[in-house]
């Protein structure tokens, strides 16, 4: 009924992607669309250009999309919604996006239209909770961690622990023992610890190795 084919470059960045339907009169796999992607030196998708197949020889242009980013932020460091926490996001973005225009051709006159324009803020914030802890007096060590982590509150006490992805995903919660959290079962990265306590919550970054 339909076939999709890939190609990836050495990097493993995906360049083309072809979209076929089987024709049952010609017994044969027919074109139907193509996608290309560029990237720049860092790795980030900075244009795709899709295609439908016209007649029986040629790609015509159908839409485009440029983007740009802000390498000083990498992609890891950023709270994002739940949607970019999939495959091929991680395969197009390595740092903070920015802008996104996109095009739709024109036939008539042969050239790219904008269709729409859209641009990403970010916040500096914890957008997880509102912190009410004095800092100073919550410890959590070691951090970077390997295997336990020890979490103590000098004022208030303690009464659950959250661990939390990057991207916002609910790894693991704890109710008791917070001098011994074991977190060897953790990937290798940055996580976001939501401590809560009778006064509030606050967030922490942890960093398993």
């Amino acid at each position: 009924d339909s076939k999709t084919e890939y190609t990836y470059d050495t990097n493993g960045k995906l360049r083309y992607c072809i979209d076929y339907f089987y024709s049952c009169p010609l017994a044969n796999w027919m074109n139907d669309w193509l996608t290309m992607y560029n990237y720049d030196t860092n790795g980030n998708l900075t244009q795709y250009i899709d295609y439908h197949w016209q007649g029986l020889d040629q790609w015509v242009n159908d839409w485009k999309a440029d983007f740009s980013y802000k390498n000083t932020y990498s992609f890891s460091d950023l709270i994002l919604p739940f949607y970019y926490n999939n495959i091929e996001t991680k395969i197009f973005f390595n740092h903070m996006m920015t802008n996104g225009i996109g095009y739709t051709w024109d036939g008539d006159f042969n050239e790219w239209s904008i269709a729409n324009n859209f641009n990403f803020s970010y916040s500096e914030q914890d957008i997880l909770s509102v912190s009410e802890i004095i800092e100073e007096q919550l410890k959590i060590y070691p951090n970077p961690v390997s295997n336990i982590l020890t979490i103590k509150s000098g004022v208030n006490p303690i009464d659950k622990v959250e661990i939390y992805s990057v991207l916002g995903k609910k790894i693991k919660e704890i109710n008791f023992d917070f001098d011994k959290i074991y977190v060897e079962d953790l990937f290798n990265g940055i996580y976001l610890l939501m401590i809560y306590t009778e006064k509030g919550t606050t967030v922490k970054k942890m960093v398993k190795k």
